[in-house]
């Protein structure tokens, strides 16, 4: 949160999932960082989402898109112009540039922007702290592909690895989404940006640096914590394979609880 604030972020509302969640505590004492906790009083600002609502109980996913969707009415109140959502494992780095000066250059037919997003690949099992010890990222398939010379095809080629998926990360990047009335969350990454569709731009800056699995006991643990997941998500739109070999590989091996070579071998 502290890099956020030097960053240029006018406000930031942090989302507890665990109204017990000890790092609460831990949240800057700013005038310019907000804090909801999943509560009663939270999950009354859900109602406008009723479909959603009725299944956020049990479903992860669906919180965090009732909570992004509210994120938008609190910026919209606030006459905040843009919302970018991010995990607590994730940072936004802007290349040196402020923010504002990011947005104000676009024109006002961008209601969107796709932001590519740089995995950590950590080089030890053992990380105390990613955000310090871990430099290496994965860039997007697309990006790679794109920025890649042909010496650096032809020393994939060579490596025995199959270019397609090597040092590739996910897809699924964060947008910075213009917070106009009516914007709802299409998933955990994108908005639906209504019926007057104004354009979503892909960017190569600002990016978010991502620390998902910086560490083997990130891994695990996040894995443990979803629990469970069906090939389906909210019980009935069906995930690309991508997502499935992604999400249900990893997730099967730490479930199964079995050698820790093998769950090293997904992470």
């Amino acid at each position: 949160m502290h890099h956020h604030l030097r960053a240029g972020f006018d406000r930031i509302f942090v989302f507890f999932d665990d109204p017990d969640d000890p790092l609460i505590d831990a949240v800057p004492d700013d005038d310019r960082v907000d804090i909801a906790v999943n509560d009663a009083e939270l999950q009354a600002c859900w109602a406008r989402w009723p479909a959603l609502q009725r299944i956020a109980r049990h479903n992860l996913a669906a919180r965090q898109m009732l909570n992004a969707a509210f994120a938008v009415q609190l910026c919209h109140s606030a006459a905040l112009s843009w919302l970018v959502v991010l995990a607590p494992d994730e940072l936004l780095v802007t290349d040196g540039r402020e923010l504002a000066d990011s947005v104000s250059e676009l024109a006002a037919s961008v209601g969107q922007l796709a932001l590519p997003c740089l995995a950590a690949v950590p080089e030890s099992e053992r990380v105390t702290d990613p955000f310090a010890e871990v430099t290496l990222f994965k860039r997007p398939q697309r990006a790679a592909t794109t920025a890649a010379t042909a010496e650096h095809a032809a020393l994939l080629a060579a490596a025995g690895h199959t270019a397609a998926s090597w040092f590739a990360a996910t897809e699924d990047g964060r947008v910075a989404v213009r917070t106009a009335p009516g914007i709802l969350p299409a998933s955990t990454f994108r908005f639906n940006l209504g019926a007057s569709a104004p354009q979503t731009v892909s960017v190569r800056s600002p990016r978010v640096l991502r620390y998902r699995d910086a560490s083997f006991d990130a891994f695990t643990r996040r894995h443990a914590t979803w629990g469970p997941l069906s090939s389906e998500l909210f019980g009935h739109v069906a995930l690309e394979q991508r997502q499935v070999d992604a999400l249900l590989s990893p997730r099967a091996a730490v479930a199964r609880g079995g050698a820790r070579r093998t769950t090293a071998s997904a992470w």
